[in-house]
């Protein structure tokens, strides 16, 4: 009876094991993805509206590491062409300009009760104001000044005050232009503006020009991670054998799963 006690637990092991290795997970992983060589921090974005998003890092941002990128004056201006010939009033509609801050949308003193119009022109004139430790705008420049980017943020606010305030269409400077970053962000406000008739067909030259620019995650994430795209009609399966990736255990996968350049996740990103 001892025996065949044992007999059975021995069974019983193995039985365990083999069950316990067949439920091992695997997800996907070791994407090809390109680095962009972009901030982060300009990278696609799902929640915010651009008003919102001014708001949200004003107040959380105030670290010098944030924007490293684009604390460059080349990059600013590059990023700012880029935004004129995807068009500003896409991303900044004109009431969202001119709507003051308050307590309700935006923590802190600075700009409670001001639009972001009045915050620009009172930028563009306290540019060369008299030294004052005290005053907001006076501060502002300094920074700028610290960071040699200061001419930079000039031209681009006076840009801004023209797009708004005058009937003349500011001239986009070719100089500064970067081709791959307009392209993203023109088919990241697409896929915001489309309507399900056309979704389908933005979503698929999306996905293929990820691919392109050698985005595989970033390919991965706009078909099964953005809530837009979730509940399209597209076949999924076929489009993920397009990309390039392999099957990663589960410890790996935790340590790489927000690795995406561009459109990048904070969910699982299945198994």
């Amino acid at each position: 009876m001892r025996r065949l006690i044992v007999i059975i637990s021995v069974v019983v092991l193995v039985l365990t094991a083999c069950f316990t290795q067949r439920q091992k997970t695997y997800y996907l992983g070791n994407w090809q993805e390109t680095n962009l060589g972009f901030s982060d921090l300009i990278s696609y974005r799902t929640w915010y509206s651009m008003h919102e998003l001014i708001s949200v890092e004003k107040w959380c941002c105030k670290d010098k590491r944030y924007y490293d990128w684009l604390r460059d004056d080349k990059n600013l201006l590059t990023t700012f062409t880029v935004l004129q010939k995807v068009g500003i009033k896409r991303l900044l509609p004109e009431n969202d300009y001119r709507i003051k801050f308050s307590e309700d949308n935006y923590r802190g003193d600075e700009w409670n009760g001001l639009s972001l119009n009045d915050i620009v022109v009172r930028m563009i004139s306290s540019y060369n104001s008299e030294k004052d430790t005290s005053n907001y705008y006076y501060k502002f420049w300094n920074r700028r000044r610290v960071e040699n980017n200061d001419s930079a943020v000039f031209e681009i606010l006076k840009q801004v005050d023209l797009t708004y305030n005058s009937n003349n269409t500011p001239d986009i400077n070719k100089e500064f232009f970067n081709d791959t970053l307009y392209t993203l962000i023109e088919y990241k406000v697409k896929l915001n503006e489309c309507d399900t008739f056309e979704l389908n067909k933005v979503v698929f030259d999306y996905f293929n020009k990820l691919k392109e620019y050698g985005l595989e995650h970033s390919a991965y994430n706009l078909i099964f991670e953005v809530e837009k795209t979730n509940k399209l009609n597209i076949n999924r399966d076929s489009m993920l054998k397009t990309l390039i990736y392999d099957t990663i255990p589960e410890d790996k996968y935790w340590q790489t799963r927000n690795n995406a350049e561009w459109i990048r996740t904070f969910r699982g990103n299945g198994s």
